[in-house]
């Protein structure tokens, strides 16, 4: 199943041979509207998953050494969505 949008269909007429070949060479580059948002998507999620994992880690680590403190306050920080990385 192709993910490309269909063409539109060739206007008679309207446009020249040369416009016609530089609209389809946009379309096979990815440089017709809208390319991008899978690779922002993509890197969006990548992030989130990083962020995730580091903060299993962090509580894991809590966990581990018995610093039941910094434990449950992760667990909070995380519940409200409040990131005290970027604060």
């Amino acid at each position: 199943m192709s993910l490309r949008r269909p063409k539109p269909p060739i206007r008679r007429g309207s446009a020249s041979e040369e416009e016609e070949e530089e609209e389809e060479e946009e379309e096979e580059e990815g440089g017709g509207g809208g390319g991008g948002r899978r690779e922002v998507s993509t890197h969006f999620r990548n992030k989130k998953k990083a962020y995730l994992r580091a903060k299993i880690e962090e509580l894991d680590t809590n966990s581990k050494i018995q610093n039941i403190r910094d434990l449950y306050r992760g667990i909070i920080d995380f519940k409200k969505g409040t990131n005290l990385e970027v604060i």
